[in-house]
């Protein structure tokens, strides 16, 4: 789960922010029964817990209590204990959060299967071509604080710290325009997430 207001929640990371607690109780004959819509089920967290996350009981029979992450949770995990009467059953769940993001930049078009390990930091002038530079394609990544990396490029926006000297063609193409050094920017999400790698252009052919 992730804290209600963090950008995990956005595509293509889609952590929910709260979750249907579900509870059975098994007979000594095997049969069990769902408990967790009863009301003499008790429900409780510890001061940890309870400091970044709250329970909202079932509305009727029909639907199931929930965990809910609250805005700005700094927690790691939720534990979630259930009483009914003297058997006691407990659950945890971890909370992710986006803790960094990253930026680099590939060669263009980024179709080929084996760019994915190549990282592009200097682009110059096509062979045969006085004036055309070669193009890169951004790439950025977030990182979940239980350190888990999810690509979102498609999701993110880029610009260019010096337009002059490259800009960016939405969604994530470098076009060099003149010598010199940029960074180009990426932006993710709300809070937002931001990052940025250095890029050289020069008036040379480069391989």
């Amino acid at each position: 789960l992730t804290p209600s207001d963090s950008d995990a929640r956005l595509s293509p990371i889609d952590v929910p922010f709260n979750a249907e607690l579900s509870l059975a109780v098994v007979y000594a004959d095997g049969t069990s029964r769902q408990l967790e819509s009863d009301a003499r089920v008790n429900y409780t967290m510890s001061s940890s817990s309870s400091a970044c996350a709250q329970i909202q009981r079932a509305a009727s029979m029909t639907s199931k209590p929930s965990v809910h992450i609250l805005a700005g949770a700094a927690c790691t995990s939720v534990t979630v204990t259930a009483t009914f009467g003297e058997l006691e059953s407990s659950t945890s769940v971890e909370v992710v959060a986006v803790s960094s993001m990253e930026v680099d930049l590939a060669p263009y078009p980024d179709t080929q299967a084996n760019n994915k390990d190549i990282q592009v930091t200097t682009l110059g002038l096509v062979q045969c071509t006085p004036v055309s530079y070669q193009h890169a394609a951004a790439r950025a990544r977030v990182v979940l604080s239980n350190g888990t990396a999810l690509v979102v490029t498609s999701q993110s926006s880029f610009t260019s710290s010096q337009p002059d000297l490259a800009h960016v063609v939405q969604p994530a193409q470098v076009v060099p325009l003149a010598p010199g050094s940029v960074r180009i920017n990426a932006t993710f999400g709300y809070a937002p997430t931001v990052a940025s790698a250095q890029l050289t252009i020069v008036e040379d052919v480069t391989d």
